[in-house]
């Protein structure tokens, strides 16, 4: 997919014809042809993840504006964006497109992975396609089971990609 068509925009300094085969926001995971999103808060850690990224085959960085300096000194062209988090969502959903029509978010200090479970049997029951995404892993309520991810929060690119297909390897998707 063309840059210029997942940022909605011209791309990133006249970049936008470049092709896109993967996205990443973890500089261990870019593969050749990723879109790489450095945002971690810890500036020179961001810097030295887009010279990594750079390194292992990505063709473009989305970080803040500040970053400029970093990318060009990585020889990537920079999708520069404010919000580079609300930013990397609305691209990875662009590159995966299918989303479902409704998503339910279940916060609090109790009690979510239970919510989001009895959430997703009552869709279920009720006819629905439901799945619930949390720290224990994806379950479509299926007979794969629980597919157990990393605990923490899910990336943007994670969550937008649907259900099982892999990340962009060398060549494609």
């Amino acid at each position: 997919m063309r840059l210029s068509d997942l940022t909605g925009e011209g791309g990133a300094c006249g970049s936008g014809g470049l092709e896109i085969a993967g996205l990443a926001a973890d500089s261990r995971k870019v593969r050749p042809g990723c879109l790489f999103a450095a945002m971690s808060d810890d500036v020179a850690r961001r810097d030295a993840f887009i010279a990594d990224a750079a390194r292992r085959g990505a063709v473009a960085v989305l970080a803040a504006p500040d970053a400029c300096a970093a990318a060009r000194g990585a020889g990537l062209p920079l999708v520069a964006a404010r919000e580079p988090r609300r930013r990397y969502a609305h691209i990875a959903a662009r590159f995966h497109a299918a989303q479902p029509r409704t998503v339910v978010a279940v916060t609090g200090t109790n009690g979510k992975t239970s919510v989001a479970v009895f959430v997703r049997q009552i869709w279920r029951a009720l006819g629905h396609r439901a799945a619930s995404l949390g720290t224990l892993g994806l379950d479509a309520g299926d007979a794969a089971g629980v597919r157990r991810g990393q605990l923490g929060t899910a990336s943007a690119e994670a969550c937008a990609r649907p259900r099982g297909r892999r990340p962009a390897r060398a060549g494609g998707v």
